[in-house]
């Protein structure tokens, strides 16, 4: 057995979703997903031998709503992002 790893880092502003699905899509072996950053109903793939631990509550700060953090910034004083 040839074992394999492939590590793919996405981001908000460069998403590595495309190129993950069509790998997931086209291959046949047997892949774990460690999901840090969608939850992993965003991911939308079915794959048979697709296993997804949803790891984003381990990430500090991680929210599903990109600018939660305005909620608790006193309205009138200046927000650096």
């Amino acid at each position: 057995m040839n074992d394999r790893l492939t590590i793919i880092r996405s981001s908000p502003s460069q998403s590595a979703l495309p190129v993950f699905k069509e790998l997931v899509s086209s291959s046949r072996d047997r892949i774990i997903l460690f999901s840090l950053l969608y939850p992993p109903e965003v991911l939308a793939i079915e794959h048979d031998n697709l296993t997804v631990f949803d790891w984003t509550d381990r990430i500090p700060g991680y929210s599903d709503e990109p600018l939660d953090f305005l909620e608790n910034v006193p309205s009138g004083e200046p927000c650096a992002v």
